[in-house]
């Protein structure tokens, strides 16, 4: 995620921190007993395994869990898609970077939907 996204979680602290750690359990090899361990609070690991898709998940189902755990969930799925549509743009449009652009845009529309809907 860029600078301009984590700025917008200052506000919330818990939800700033789980913005830089979003990606530790996929990219890091990190777990909830890591997390924990170092300190992180519930809530913060909470966030984070709720934006952690899970090997297998189908993207409806990782989709659903993350409205599921909440609003910050959501918030945060919402910043790192935008991150990556941006990033994705920001290329010569491929096949591969095509079904990306689909795949962030979905994210957008159903996840900017379920954050109306719990209003």
């Amino acid at each position: 995620m860029y600078e301009e996204e984590y700025d917008a979680f200052q506000e919330d602290s818990s939800l700033q921190a789980a913005a830089w750690l979003h990606d530790i359990i996929e990219d890091c090899g990190f777990n909830q007993s890591l997390l924990y361990g170092s300190g992180m609070t519930k809530e913060v690991v909470d966030i984070v395994v709720a934006v952690t898709k899970l090997e297998g998940e189908t993207q409806e189902v990782y989709l659903n869990r993350i409205v599921e755990a909440g609003p910050n969930a959501i918030k945060l799925k919402l910043a790192d898609s935008r991150a990556n549509l941006s990033a994705t743009l920001s290329s010569p449009v491929s096949e591969t970077q095509q079904g990306r652009l689909e795949k962030y845009t979905s994210n957008l529309v159903f996840l900017n939907q379920a954050l109306l809907n719990l209003a």
